[in-house]
């Protein structure tokens, strides 16, 4: 799995995980909690500290 730390360009993670994701169907929430995963450093704790990271992580 390849990780986003904010020091890469975010387009090409993105497509990076939009062609490993579409290998099998899945829900676009599945997808959403997935892609969280992928970011490390920086990134995941922006995303994280945003609404939309506050409201996934209270969910299980």
């Amino acid at each position: 799995m390849a990780y986003y730390t904010g020091k890469d360009d975010p387009v090409q993670h993105l497509q990076w995980f939009e062609d490993v994701v579409s290998i099998r169907p899945m829900t676009d929430a599945f997808k959403c909690r997935l892609f969280a995963i992928t970011l490390k450093e920086k990134a995941g704790t922006g995303f994280i500290n945003s609404p939309q990271g506050r409201s996934m992580g209270s969910r299980t």
